[in-house]
C-alpha cells in the first residue's frame, strides 16, 4: 500500500489532539478512512468494469451498424454526384451528409522518410528556417549530478534543488483490529 502524500489545500478544521491517546485515536480514524477509501475505489472500479462489460457488446453492435450503413450511404453518394447539385453536402430530413476536407497535414512522399526530409532541409540554406531545434536543460541529469556539481555551481547557472517534507499517515494493514469510525467518535 502506498502512502498518500497529498492533502487538500484547505482541509476542514479539526481539533489538534492534546494527548498521545487522542493522537492515536485520530490517526486510527485516518487509517480507517484511508482503508475505506481503498475499498470504495475498488468497488467503483468493479462497478465501472461491470457496466463496461454489460454495455460493450451493444456498443460494438451499434458501432458496427454505423460503419456498415455509413459505407452504404457513401457508396450511394459517390454514385449519385448529381444529387449534390455541385455542392459538397446534401441535406436530408434527419441528417446532413457529404464530404469535409480534413485539416492540411504534411506527409513524406513515397520513398521519403522524415529523416531524409530533415537532411534535405539541412543541406539547403533557403530551407533551414523550416528546421526546429529544441534546446532545454536536462533536468534528470542535473538532478542526478546535483551532489557532484554542488550548490554553488547550480546557483551560478540559476538553479537550486528543492525538496519538501510531506506528511503522511499510512494505515497498518497487519492491524486487523482497526476500530470502526463509530466507536472512535464515542
Amino acid at each position: 500500500m502506498t502512502s498518500s502524500n497529498s492533502t487538500p489545500k484547505n482541509p476542514p478544521a479539526h481539533a489538534v489532539p492534546r494527548s498521545r491517546r487522542a493522537l492515536a485515536a485520530l490517526a486510527a480514524e485516518v487509517a480507517a478512512l484511508k482503508l475505506e477509501e481503498v475499498r470504495l475505489t475498488a468497488e467503483l472500479d468493479a462497478r465501472l468494469r461491470l457496466a463496461r462489460e454489460q454495455v460493450e457488446p451493444a456498443l460494438q453492435r451499434v458501432r458496427g451498424d454505423i460503419a456498415a450503413k455509413t459505407a452504404a450511404v457513401r457508396a450511394w453518394a459517390e454514385s449519385h454526384p448529381e444529387a449534390f447539385g455541385g455542392r459538397r453536402s446534401l441535406e436530408l430530413p434527419q441528417a446532413l451528409l457529404g464530404w469535409r476536407a480534413s485539416p492540411p497535414a504534411l506527409k513524406p512522399r513515397a520513398g521519403w522518410t522524415w529523416e531524409r526530409v530533415t537532411a534535405t532541409l539541412k543541406d539547403q540554406p533557403q530551407w533551414q528556417a523550416y528546421l526546429r531545434v529544441r534546446e532545454e536543460p536536462n533536468k534528470v541529469r542535473l538532478l542526478a549530478d546535483r551532489v557532484a556539481l554542488g550548490e554553488a555551481a547550480l546557483a551560478a547557472v540559476g538553479l537550486c534543488v528543492q525538496q519538501e517534507e510531506l506528511f503522511f499517515i499510512e494505515p497498518r494493514l497487519e492491524a486487523t483490529q482497526v476500530p470502526a469510525r463509530e466507536s472512535l467518535a464515542a
